[in-house]
């Protein structure tokens, strides 16, 4: 659907908004689930022949799927209050992580909460106060909290379930690493107790809960992954083992001295990955792909449940990332750069019926 674009103007947008609104069973739910660090060129529906997304694919063919996303800025909290507020980064001052959320540009949970709806978060916000109670301030009546760093454990729901829940946690860190032949990614930690895990099925949870009231509801599924580190579990850790990924072209100081200055610092800040060994390159791409194919996998599980819901067909379902992911590109890793590989990101829109 993505020809669709071609003909969409603002006008029959709000058009076709305002018609779901005043039809039978208006009043649509919104499911959002996003991805953190998400590249537009790891999506199946979007050419790539190698990569494993058969549940968003599938999403895809019924979805608008845009061809041309790209986020207001390179990095996770400027992006995700550019969503939530419709606002650009110089409007709502969040320029930068970890910066506190001022609250004069109202969120997208709180309008739909002050409208009747029923708003719930599982996943990532990366607000700060990262803090459960700091989110519900914004507009979620319900919050299961992960920002997936070390340093937000201390306010994670998703570490203390862990702790609880997994009989190793004490062991290691849940991003700890297996030691010998095969994926130097492969993760130490079961599949069961990932964040990747702990988040789908949270999600299902509380899809489940929201869908049971009689109110409409907004529901924003935030994975961590696939951001680095490409840490992941079996059996994922080995899908793409016989894979060759094609690698980013090698760049020298010859080439980097060619880039802006501010983008050339980047580059050769700390210790710089531009010369990263190309075998270790390949797998960090292969898990990388890993971690995507695992999260198509959660995409299945909760479309699945919003059907046995019975509000699939009233509900609209978005697909997206915050940002992308250099992966070396440009002798980059991370994200913080204006170039396509960290801005342009993947955008799946399936309204039923509209």
């Amino acid at each position: 659907m993505a020809g669709f674009m071609d003909d969409l103007t603002r006008r029959t947008f709000l058009q076709s908004t305002a018609a779901a609104q005043a039809a039978p069973g208006g009043r649509p739910n919104v499911l959002v689930i996003m991805f953190d660090q998400w590249r537009y060129d790891c999506l199946g529906a979007n050419g790539n022949g190698l990569i494993k997304t058969p549940h968003l694919d599938r999403l895809a063919a019924k979805s608008l799927r845009f061809t041309n996303t790209f986020v207001q800025a390179p990095v996770c909290v400027p992006s995700r209050i550019s969503y939530l507020t419709g606002r650009y980064p110089h409007c709502h001052k969040n320029r930068v992580n970890y910066t506190p959320y001022r609250g004069a540009e109202p969120m997208l949970q709180a309008l739909l909460q002050r409208a009747g709806y029923r708003t719930g978060s599982v996943g990532k916000l990366h607000f700060r106060p990262g803090t459960n109670a700091h989110a519900r301030t914004t507009g979620f009546d319900m919050v299961q909290l992960d920002d997936g760093c070390p340093r937000t454990d201390r306010d994670s729901d998703y570490a203390a379930w862990r702790q609880r829940n997994d009989p190793l946690a004490r062991e290691f860190h849940y991003n700890d690493t297996v030691k010998g032949p095969g994926n130097p990614f492969r993760a130490r930690i079961d599949r069961q107790y990932t964040p990747t895990a702990w988040t789908g099925a949270e999600t299902r949870r509380m899809l489940r809960e929201l869908a049971g009231g009689g109110a409409p509801f907004f529901l924003f599924s935030s994975f961590f992954k696939p951001h680095a580190p490409y840490t992941v579990p079996a059996p994922f850790d080995a899908l793409y083992n016989d894979v060759e990924i094609p690698l980013p072209r090698r760049v020298d100081m010859d080439y980097i001295r060619t880039l802006p200055a501010p983008v050339q610092r980047m580059i050769l800040r700390f210790k710089p990955a531009y010369g990263t060994d190309r075998t270790l390159l390949q797998w960090m791409w292969r898990s990388y792909y890993a971690g995507v194919t695992m999260l198509d996998e959660e995409v299945g599980l909760i479309l699945a449940e919003l059907e046995k819901t019975g509000k699939a067909d009233n509900t609209v379902v978005f697909a997206l990332s915050d940002h992308g992911d250099q992966m070396l590109e440009h002798g980059l890793f991370g994200k913080n750069v204006f170039f396509e590989d960290s801005v342009r990101v993947p955008m799946l829109v399936h309204a039923p019926g509209r």
